[in-house]
């Protein structure tokens, strides 16, 4: 597991000033695996491998991942920024 690279009070109140967060109706998104800030601790790291593995291999769906929650989106990178998805 790699250590978020900010710190866990900046990355609190950076994540409280997301507000509620709500899965888009109808699908699963990464947004559902940080749901919650204990989710986001747990799950963070893997959202921001399979953004890596998005941009890698299907670069034209970055943008719609984007669209889900742009500000969870840019906090997810900014935390886990080396992020890969190892095989």
């Amino acid at each position: 597991m790699i250590a978020p690279a900010l710190s866990l009070a900046e990355l609190r109140a950076r994540y409280g000033a997301l507000g509620k967060l709500e899965d888009l109706d109808g699908e699963r998104s990464f947004i559902i695996r940080c749901i919650t800030f204990d989710s986001l601790l747990k799950f963070g790291q893997t959202v921001a491998q399979d953004f890596a593995t998005t941009r890698r291999g299907y670069p034209w769906q970055v943008d719609r991942l984007v669209e889900m929650h742009p500000a969870l989106f840019v906090l997810v990178e900014a935390t886990w920024p080396g992020a890969v998805r190892l095989r």
